[in-house]
């Protein structure tokens, strides 16, 4: 015998079953939809960060050169008061800069061969051990002066 599709009508427990299961559907969707929020979210910064890496390759690419710590060195010329900085691995001149009063006494201080020795102290004179005391410089101008 042949059946159709045709509307019957629910009996109390039939529409109780139903409505269960149309709250558990929803719930679920509610679900999936947060979860496709977070797995957008997370696809569009994985986009955003390979166009970045894009657009960075892009540009070494083009340019054929890119970014490095390269080891450099600082040039003073003292007539002409700057200092050059000049990479090592090919020994070209990258920058000038005038030179400050700090660095010119630096370069004064590291252009001086001062010998190792014992540490200076001052000498006051007649202390006991002190040989140099009177026959040193000071002394011998301040004898000059009277003092």
């Amino acid at each position: 015998m042949p059946t159709w599709n045709l509307p019957v009508a629910l009996t109390a427990a039939e529409l109780e079953e139903r409505a269960s299961e149309l709250a558990k559907i929803i719930d679920e969707r509610a679900q999936y939809e947060s979860e496709l929020k977070e797995i957008s979210s997370n696809q569009r910064a994985r986009i955003k960060t390979a166009a970045a890496k894009i657009e960075r390759l892009g540009r070494i690419v083009r340019e054929r050169k890119e970014m490095r710590e390269v080891e450099v060195q600082e040039a003073r010329d003292k007539k002409a008061r700057t200092i050059t900085t000049i990479r090592l691995d090919t020994g070209e001149p990258v920058g000038t800069r005038p030179m400050t009063d700090e660095d010119a006494q630096g370069a004064l201080f590291a252009d001086a061969a001062v010998p190792p020795g014992p540490a200076i102290t001052p000498s006051i004179a007649g202390h006991p051990g002190d040989e140099e005391a009177e026959d040193s410089p000071r002394m011998k101008r301040r004898r000059m002066r009277g003092a």
